[in-house]
């Protein structure tokens, strides 16, 4: 029961592991860019998102719609003061340092639906996944579609679905060009 109650609060161990990056920003000496490319945000902005699962002091399912919702709020908090380290590193280090610990305080004290005070919070931007899926399987469909009709080698037909996929998932058009670019001795047998 004792080991299930420490990794509840393994996120408050890495909060304050930010905390102390941040710390090392401000402080004077040494070289502060190996300081700032030290700082990042992945594992804690997940264990952010997953703050109020891991707590379980949320029973209803409206109350955890909200809180996944305030937690998004949180992260976009947190992404913003991490864009403020290229600008002012002291001044957002500091500020991503405050939030990190008002975000452990709540966290111990069972607070997840109210990581950081109003006035910290971003307003939320609208994620059109759903949009963006529906989409693509109706572009891959309709190139797979247009592809057997002209006659196209299914390796050019296999390229273009998948670039076309990265091209309506911007974030993802890289890796999946990467993939492309695996699957290209695949597609192109002797090139």
């Amino acid at each position: 029961m004792y080991d299930l109650r420490a990794w509840t609060f393994l996120r408050v161990a890495e909060w304050a592991a930010v905390i102390n990056r941040c710390a090392d920003i401000v402080r004077p000496g040494h070289d502060r860019d190996d300081r700032l490319r030290t700082l990042s945000l992945r594992i804690p902005v997940m264990r952010v998102r997953g703050a109020w699962r891991a707590r379980n002091t949320i029973g209803s399912f409206w109350r955890r719609r909200k809180a996944k919702e305030h937690a998004e709020r949180v992260v976009m908090a947190l992404r913003t003061a991490e864009v403020g380290l290229d600008v002012e590193p002291e001044e957002a280090a500091r500020n991503l340092a405050r939030m990190m610990l008002q975000i452990s305080e709540r966290y111990a004290q069972g607070k997840v639906g109210a990581l950081l005070d109003p006035g910290d919070l971003q307003d939320p931007q609208p994620r059109h996944e759903a949009l963006r899926l529906s989409l693509a399987v109706g572009l891959v469909a309709g190139l797979a579609l247009m592809a057997k009709a002209i006659n196209l080698p299914d390796q050019i037909a296999i390229a273009g679905t998948v670039i076309a996929a990265a091209l309506v998932f911007r974030r993802a058009a890289m890796a999946g060009l990467g993939v492309l670019a695996f699957l290209y001795p695949l597609l192109f047998p002797g090139k």
